[in-house]
């Protein structure tokens, strides 16, 4: 070895604990930044998870020792009646207000996008403020909207010369009325998603279309909706996640517990609120959680694939 290699060797050998050093002090300063996530997620969403599949197994009325019951929980859950009727209706909103949803916030967004509106940040905000309104004020003004005597919808239909609906007391008008709501009240987020992804598209690919003369219907179908697909598949998925934490009816119907007309409103979300805190039967509630958290995640799954084929994505 030379005096040259072995003068280095010593510059690099001292340099290694000061670099150790910096090391030691970005770990540190990465785990302090990470440990309150990391703790509020525990917190709030690991431990309450463990709790609930731990409940799932087990009956409890909020006092005293959970007692092991196995399946027990899930078995009864499946022949209650109230709770296939809380799973059909969230089936049923699902295919109302999934696609419905979806629509809506590409054709708001859309027009939201367009150069020639007019005012089009003021109207962005108007959109969006609907999703910051409360549940329960949600429920007030919906409420007054369909109210049979006094309602506004009732009074548009006396205009045209129709009879008035008993929206709210009837199965079907019932149904209509949580459908609407749920949608007024989400379709800001989702609009804003979708505006979102729309606004990330490449213009040149639209200037190139025109110059080949295509008119706006053509590049929408030919350019938009394909580049847009990965946008409109998480909008389908807030979507479906909004309908299955639905809660509304309970503010809507609340002499019912949100059960509403003939049982024509209750949802899995409303069920399992009322089997916790009302009934106390805390394990089938949890029970009633894990079955829609696996349902929720393989209908996620499903439309994520159903996306990727239309748009001819790999899988």
């Amino acid at each position: 070895m030379t005096a040259r290699s072995a003068l280095r060797l010593r510059r690099i050998t001292a340099r290694e604990p000061a670099r150790s050093s910096r090391l030691a002090v970005q770990r540190g300063a990465l785990l302090a930044v990470l440990l309150p996530f990391v703790a509020i997620v525990t917190l709030f969403q690991l431990v309450p998870f463990l709790w609930s599949l731990y409940l799932s197994v087990h009956r409890w009325a909020g006092v005293g020792t959970p007692r092991w019951v196995g399946l027990g929980n899930f078995t009864r859950i499946v022949q209650d009646a109230t709770i296939q009727a809380a799973f059909a209706n969230t089936v049923l909103f699902i295919l109302i207000m999934v696609p419905t949803l979806t629509a809506l916030s590409l054709a708001l967004a859309l027009l939201l996008n367009h150069a020639l509106l007019p005012l089009r940040g003021i109207l962005r905000v108007l959109v969006f403020l609907p999703y910051i309104t409360p549940a329960i004020v949600a429920a007030i003004i919906f409420s007054i909207v369909f109210n049979e005597r006094f309602g506004h919808m009732n009074a548009m239909l006396q205009l045209v010369g129709l009879s008035p609906v008993a929206w709210l007391k009837t199965q079907t008008g019932a149904r209509i009325v949580v459908a609407l709501t749920g949608i007024w009240q989400v379709l800001g987020y989702t609009t804003l998603i979708t505006l979102g992804g729309l606004q990330t598209l490449p213009h040149e690919l639209y200037e190139a279309a025109t110059i080949d003369g295509a008119d706006a219907w053509q590049r929408f179908w030919a350019i938009t909706l394909p580049l847009l697909s990965p946008t409109l598949a998480v909008v389908s998925v807030i979507a479906l996640l909004f309908v299955l934490n639905l809660f509304l009816p309970y503010f809507l119907f609340p002499a019912t517990n949100g059960y509403g007309p003939e049982r024509g409103t209750v949802t899995v979300s409303v069920v399992q609120y009322v089997y916790a805190f009302t009934n106390r039967r805390y394990g089938e509630a949890a029970a009633v959680g894990c079955l829609v958290g696996i349902v929720g995640f393989l209908i996620a799954l499903l439309q994520i694939r159903v996306w990727r084929l239309s748009r001819g994505w790999s899988i």
